[in-house]
């Protein structure tokens, strides 16, 4: 355990990187990210950063236990006439689902709002726990740490080399697949360089 950094990144500490988010939320929440970062040896300051901007740009308030909503980008006018929600991931072959009901019972989940049948099978292997076959375990606290952790980890080495060289939209891409969050990701980022000094 890198115990400076432990003492560094105190639950006070997200507060004052995060004020937008919900403080009981990183109080409740933040002790078992940080648990979770150390397991994969990822509990040093870029890494720590990263995950608290991607927690950031996924749930805004610290609410690790939360799952998608509902909105025009993953269901269509047509599936919401039909009440049928998340209808525009169900045959995404990029996220490996396969028709309906895989865009809402994939859709995504925990701190890093982990996506599709693949990525959930994925993490799941590397926590060792059924998540494909029970994806509403993303819900719990401890499940959506280490999803987050494990996918951070998976990546770790070309996330290194985006912050290395002050990349933080490719760093972002490398976890989002895109830039969806990546002005929040980049406020909190520099936020907590600036504050770690």
């Amino acid at each position: 355990m890198n115990v400076a950094c432990l003492e560094k990144f105190t639950s006070d500490f997200v507060i004052r990187l995060m004020p937008e988010a919900n403080k009981t939320y990183i109080k409740q929440y933040w002790p078992v990210v940080y648990m979770a970062l150390d397991e994969y040896g990822l509990d040093y300051e870029e890494m720590i950063l990263m995950a608290l901007g991607t927690i950031s740009a996924e749930t805004g308030n610290f609410n690790i236990a939360i799952r998608e909503y509902v909105s025009q980008y993953n269901t269509s006018a047509n599936g919401r006439l039909m009440g049928h929600s998340f209808d525009l991931y169900d045959h995404r072959d990029d996220l490996g689902n396969m028709g309906n009901p895989d865009g809402e019972r994939y859709r995504g989940g925990g701190a890093i709002q982990l996506t599709g049948r693949y990525n959930f099978r994925e993490v799941g292997r590397r926590l060792k726990i059924p998540l494909e076959e029970h994806p509403d375990l993303i819900e719990h606290p401890v499940v959506s740490a280490r999803a987050l952790a494990a996918f951070l980890f998976n990546k770790e080495n070309d996330i290194r080399e985006a912050l290395g060289r002050d990349d933080l939209r490719k760093a972002r891409r490398l976890v989002n697949g895109g830039s969806h969050g990546l002005a929040r990701f980049e406020s909190t980022y520099r936020r907590g360089e600036s504050l770690i000094g």
